[in-house]
């Protein structure tokens, strides 16, 4: 799976080296100057999932040229955040009418960094998905209200737009990167189903799958496992969780539409 990229502009080597050193395996981290034709080009040319600018009295004549990229940022859908001491990162906001979705001070806690930067982005990808899904489906009521409405929780981006195509004329499908990000969605949204991948990092299915049994609102809601694992041990552990039903990747399109209507045929 491809790593999300952060843009970062620092003018404090030590911080960018703790920044590199801390994030590089789980993100593809890049810097440039803070010139706004070089920020342009990274923009246009690596479209990073997250800004990051490092706040500081010497980062201070870039303000005017960061704040410019604002209306780009929003339209690309590009997580800002800045970095810095607090009363740096006050001083940007306050500039920036509160540009950034995230602060982080110095000195930096990683892990509070990576989960912010992990929710941001788990967020923004449910915005997408939930757009990306809407477009050409059926306006006409009837048929929206017939529906079966089915949620996919896969971490691969791949699988999800996969198993997305191959639903999307007779079912409504929302796609969710994770475990929280699909609690996240469950909370205002209704699911007839449940597609889970089995194997996934932070939370596996198995995990998801339990938390969703010991949750009364969602309790009741069927969950068919997606699983890459063939070995007759690993599908025995898949079937003691007792979901509604397992099928081995990759994902037959036929297979999984028989799979569903015969489902919701007997419900």
């Amino acid at each position: 799976m491809a790593k999300f990229k952060i843009l970062f502009i620092c003018d404090n080597t030590s911080v960018t080296d703790s920044l590199f050193n801390a994030l590089n395996n789980d993100y593809l981290i890049l810097t440039c100057s803070g010139k706004q034709e070089d920020i342009d080009n990274h923009l246009e040319v690596v479209s990073p999932d997250v800004f990051l600018m490092y706040a500081s009295e010497s980062q201070k004549p870039f303000y005017e040229t960061i704040i410019s990229f604002k209306r780009k940022l929003t339209q690309k859908e590009i997580i800002m955040g800045v970095v810095g001491q607090g009363a740096d990162c006050a001083a940007f906001q306050s500039a920036s009418t509160n540009m950034a979705d995230m602060e982080m001070h110095v000195p930096l806690n990683m892990e509070e960094i990576r989960s912010k930067i992990n929710r941001l982005i788990e967020e923004r990808e449910i915005m997408k998905m939930d757009r990306e899904l809407s477009t050409g489906i059926n306006e006409a009521a009837g048929v929206m209200e017939s529906r079966k409405k089915i949620l996919v929780i896969d971490d691969d981006k791949l699988m999800l737009k996969v198993v997305k195509e191959q639903l999307q004329d007779e079912y409504d499908v929302a796609a969710a990167i994770s475990g929280s990000a699909a609690f996240k969605y469950l909370e205002t949204k209704k699911a007839d189903l449940i597609l889970l991948d089995f194997n996934m990092p932070v939370e596996d299915g198995p995990t998801i799958l339990k938390k969703l049994h010991a949750t009364p609102e969602y309790a009741k809601i069927p969950v068919i496992f997606l699983t890459g694992v063939t070995e007759k041990s690993k599908i025995a552990e898949v079937v003691a969780l007792k979901p509604q039903g397992y099928m081995v990747k990759p994902i037959d399109k036929e297979k999984l539409l028989g799979v569903l209507d015969k489902f919701f045929a007997v419900k």
